[in-house]
Order: C-alpha cells, then sequence, then structure tokens
C-alpha cells in the first residue's frame, strides 16, 4: 500500500477544476526536511477528487498549515527549456486541518485536527 503522510504550508490558494464530469481540488504542499544549513523544502502538488470535496477549497489558502495523506507518485516532464524534470504527486485520501484556536503564523506549532477521512462516502 502507497500512503504517505505530508505536513507544510500551502504556497499558493487551491484552485477548483472540472475535468470531465468531476471536480478536481488542487493545491502545492512546501514541507521543510533538515535544519540549518541543510534545511530544504520539498514541494508536493496535492490534488482532491470530488464534487464533495469542493467546500474544502475555502479553507486551503496559501501559507495556512495543513496535513494531508494519500497516495504519492513521480510524474516527469519537459520544462520550456526542453530539460526533463520531475514532479512529485499526491492523490489526497485524507486532511488535518489546524484548529481554530491554533495561530497560522509561521512560527506556530502545527497543530492538526483529526484528518477527514475522504471515502467515507465509498460504498465498499
Amino acid at each position: 500500500m502507497n500512503s504517505c503522510t505530508f505536513m507544510g504550508r500551502l504556497g499558493r490558494d487551491s484552485e477548483i477544476k472540472e475535468v470531465g464530469d468531476t471536480k478536481l481540488v488542487s493545491f502545492p504542499i512546501g514541507s521543510d526536511t533538515g535544519y540549518g544549513k541543510n534545511k530544504s523544502t520539498v514541494w508536493v502538488d496535492c490534488s482532491i477528487w470530488g464534487e464533495n470535496r469542493v467546500g474544502l477549497a475555502e479553507y486551503l489558502k496559501k501559507g495556512s498549515q495543513v496535513t494531508v495523506i494519500g497516495e504519492l507518485s513521480e510524474r516527469e516532464y519537459t520544462n520550456k527549456e526542453g530539460e526533463t524534470k520531475k514532479s512529485l504527486s499526491l492523490r489526497v485520501n485524507q486532511v488535518g486541518l489546524p484548529s481554530k484556536n491554533d495561530s497560522s503564523g509561521p512560527s506556530s506549532s502545527p497543530a492538526p485536527s483529526k484528518p477527514a477521512n475522504l471515502d467515507d462516502d465509498i460504498p465498499f
């Protein structure tokens, strides 16, 4: 089973897109790794599929702390300069947002609420 958890901040506001007959909420998360001179940020493109997930978009704003759990994949693409690049994509199954009592400043400790299980409406 491929299940990954990332905690970080959104790099931009989430976007709602229509793909065929369904809707998609997409957003990038920057998750820090390492410390001091070795600190770096890993960027993951996240997507949440389904019409009933669109309501989450209002809470997924640039700079917001979020915890996501889902299936990780790597995609390869060619940039404008013709170079082959790779990016990480996460198909999100669960989302955890900070509680209302938690400040959203950059120095706050992450205090995600209980992740919402996005598969509750699947009958199997």
